[in-house]
């Protein structure tokens, strides 16, 4: 297992798989209506396109739900930005996985144009990729050693002095015996929840404290010690 910038690289008797968090497709037209303008799906496709670049094409893409935003009927912004999205993913993936978001509620229209398969689960070779917001009975079998989970968009605040700086971040722990990687969004537009400060909303109670931290900046991912030290320091 690799960290490759916001995602993971699985790699296992010759197949490669990339997990990717929520991307929150849709999210900028919120912001458009505010006379914003931004450019988050320019931003995703560079930053796909740049991980790529390292994994070469792989085998299988998994993305962790909450593919799009809105939990509205998709609209154009959903539209242009899932084709454009995944035109990047087809073109160094061999199979897409999506696993369902609590905030996909209108996605399959939206899949129908690509070869994708819309799952409340995948597991391969002991990993199980789940979006988080739920807990699962098949998450719990022997066959699974690592849950990869999205959902909580964990992040944390870097102090130095009176400087600080929120950073998308990995946090990896265990659980019921299972090891445990939560992955942050993928979406360029919000850095995600401290979790220095605040509980993340999943259905399981992790204890965070002992979880290493992973932070990300650009395509680096640097190890940073427990939690429970940093919160500490």
């Amino acid at each position: 297992m690799k960290f490759i910038g916001k995602s993971i690289l699985l790699e296992e008797g010759g197949e490669k798989v990339i997990v990717i968090g929520d991307l929150h497709i849709g999210y900028e037209q919120g912001i458009h209506q505010a006379g914003v303008a931004t450019s988050f799906i320019m931003d995703t496709c560079t930053e796909l396109e740049s991980i790529f670049k390292e994994t070469g094409r792989v085998t299988t893409c998994v993305l962790l739900g909450d593919v799009i935003h809105r939990f509205t009927k998709a609209g154009n912004d959903e539209w242009r930005g899932v084709r454009a999205v995944f035109a990047v993913l087809q073109m160094y993936s061999k199979e897409i996985i999506v696993v369902r978001g609590n905030h996909d509620v209108s996605l399959a229209p939206l899949l129908r144009e690509f070869t994708a398969c819309l799952i409340d689960s995948w597991t391969w070779q002991g990993y199980c990729c789940v979006h988080g917001d739920k807990d699962l009975p098949l998450i719990h079998t022997s066959e699974v050693h690592t849950w990869i989970i999205g959902h909580g968009h964990p992040a944390f605040r870097l102090r130095d002095g009176a400087k600080s700086e929120l950073y998308k971040c990995f946090l990896t722990g265990t659980y019921q015996k299972k090891h445990i990687i939560l992955v942050p969004s993928f979406f360029s537009g919000v850095v995600g929840t401290n979790v220095g400060q605040y509980v993340l909303p999943y259905p399981w109670k992790f204890h965070l404290e002992t979880f290493e931290v992973y932070l990300i900046e650009q395509t680096d991912v640097l190890p940073f010690g427990t939690l429970g030290t940093l919160i500490k320091e």
